[in-house]
């Protein structure tokens, strides 16, 4: 047999692989990835006593590069179907993990999948399955242990009271998202979490909790570095000035909102997801 018919039929072999398994990211990411690479975790999929250390590092490429697609698309609806593909395999090679380690990692990548799927369904305005998901990624999170994904899912769930102007509902898992992300989430993710507080206490006019927030994440702002991880949450210097114009506004203070608003403008603040 030639060595290009052998290639192709490994190739159709994988495939057959990935069609059984459904994980639609794996197809999309397998030009990073040997040949070898990707028939093991498609193999994996299928029979879940296949997972080795190989096929979990190969997933969490996946899982991160996950977020870049989850950045760069510009419908974001488009990714659910995989991201979701993603999960249900990750969910079951989760059942099938041979020691506690595969289940720790296996776990931290459902949490930053799901909270995948949830912002997308948050984008796609079905705030009652984001909060599902979210609460996923926040109980997966807590199953591997790691305190910091742990409160930055909590974070994200803890948006969607404010942005169901259900603003007191906000206070009490955004104030336990910033207990665990205390525990060593970077300071820029520490950041994000003090101003959706921030936001929470503009709404309800506490001015004095609401500027303490802004002082908080302000510090915070300043002690962090360059391109950090900030566990997608995309917080900037310009987004904290956007959210700081916001709770201004909220609090009638024209004078400040309209200068925080301005320097927002000029560091090109991103759109940032609140209802004026």
């Amino acid at each position: 047999m030639s060595e290009i018919r052998r290639e192709l039929m490994r190739r159709r072999e994988f495939l057959r692989f990935v069609a059984v398994g459904g994980t639609a990211l794996l197809m999309q990411f397998q030009s990073d990835l040997n040949l070898d690479t990707t028939e093991r975790v498609a193999k994996a999929i299928v029979t879940t006593s296949r997972i080795d250390n190989e096929v979990v590092v190969a997933l969490e490429s996946i899982t991160e590069q996950s977020w870049v697609l989850y950045r760069t698309a510009m419908v974001k609806a488009d990714l659910l179907p995989s991201m979701l593909g993603h999960l249900q395999t990750l969910q079951r090679l989760l059942r099938g993990a041979k020691t506690s380690e595969q289940e720790h990692r296996l776990a931290q990548m459902i949490s930053h999948s799901a909270q995948i799927a949830g912002e997308v369904l948050f984008d796609m305005q079905d705030i009652v399955r984001a909060n599902s998901y979210y609460e996923l990624a926040v109980d997966a999170a807590s199953f591997a242990g790691d305190t910091t994904l742990q409160g930055i899912a909590l974070g994200r769930q803890g948006f969607l009271p404010i942005y169901q102007r259900r603003f007191t509902d906000a206070f009490e898992p955004l104030e336990e998202a910033a207990k665990l992300a205390r525990q060593g989430a970077t300071p820029t993710a520490q950041a994000w979490i003090a101003m959706m507080q921030a936001e929470a206490h503009a709404n309800l006019s506490q001015a004095h909790d609401c500027v303490q927030a802004i002082e908080g994440a302000e510090h915070l702002m300043r002690l962090a570095l360059p391109g950090e991880d900030s566990l997608g949450t995309d917080f900037s210097k310009a987004t904290l000035m956007s959210y700081q114009g916001i709770c201004y506004l909220r609090l009638g203070n024209a004078e400040d909102a309209q200068r925080t608003l301005q320097a927002a403008l000029q560091e090109f603040a991103q759109p940032t997801r609140r209802r004026l």
